[in-house]
């Protein structure tokens, strides 16, 4: 049986989207755990920025591996898919969220942890790109400046937030592609699932004959 193919081509092809209604939201969580979004407002220089990038990233991921998601683990050099029925809760959370968007009024950027680029494709129907938020944590131990008229000012970088050129996953349609799989868990916070998950990898009984031999074999070689 052949081993399935990322196409980026297909994906790319798919969005058919607007170019002009691209949205980005910032999402975080509040200390009692729940969600809250922004949604800024962004010139038409930074949406073109964004919408090659993201271009960019499918087209590198062209011709990987493309194999069903899985919680316990991942391969190097492989895109993932799942279901997104299989996080309706999780996603669904976060869609309300980007619904209901916070007032703009002084939020501090690093209560932010993921970026969300939304895009309208021709039918009206929603695309979401994840991106886990880069906090330039390198940035503030150091100094972060410009050069204007021929001296370097200070900028300062507690209000920086970096837009990197990676994307997590996509949600389209009845798919999600997920490129970062330790970033799919950590945006939709499934420890959870992955406790559970290893639980009953551990309790298989094949799990245990295995390991059961492998503690002998490795008695027997010392």
């Amino acid at each position: 049986m052949s081993t399935q193919k990322f196409d980026s081509a297909k994906l790319w092809d798919s969005f058919n989207f607007n170019r002009n209604s691209l949205m980005l939201h910032l999402t975080g969580r509040r200390y009692n755990g729940s969600l809250f979004s922004v949604t800024p407002t962004i010139n038409k220089s930074i949406q073109e920025g964004i919408i090659n990038l993201i271009e960019g990233q499918i087209n590198y991921y062209n011709n990987q591996n493309l194999k069903q998601y899985d919680i316990v683990g991942s391969n190097d050099d492989t895109v993932e898919y799942a279901d997104p029925n299989d996080f309706i809760n999780e996603l669904g959370e976060i869609f309300n969220s980007l619904k209901k968007p916070t007032a703009i009024n002084n939020i501090d950027p690093n209560s932010f942890d993921f970026f969300t680029y939304e895009f309208k494709s021709a039918n009206n129907e929603s695309i979401y790109v994840f991106r886990k938020i880069n906090r330039m944590k390198a940035l503030k131990k150091g100094i972060l400046g410009e050069i204007a008229n021929g001296s370097f000012t200070k900028i300062k970088s507690s209000k920086l937030l970096g837009i990197d050129n990676a994307i997590d996953f996509i949600v389209i349609d009845d798919k999600i592609f997920i490129f970062h799989h330790i970033s799919l868990e950590r945006v939709l916070k499934l420890k959870d699932q992955f406790k559970d998950k290893a639980k009953d990898v551990l309790s298989n009984d094949e799990f245990a004959k295995k390991n059961k031999k492998f503690l002998i074999n490795s008695r027997k070689e010392h």
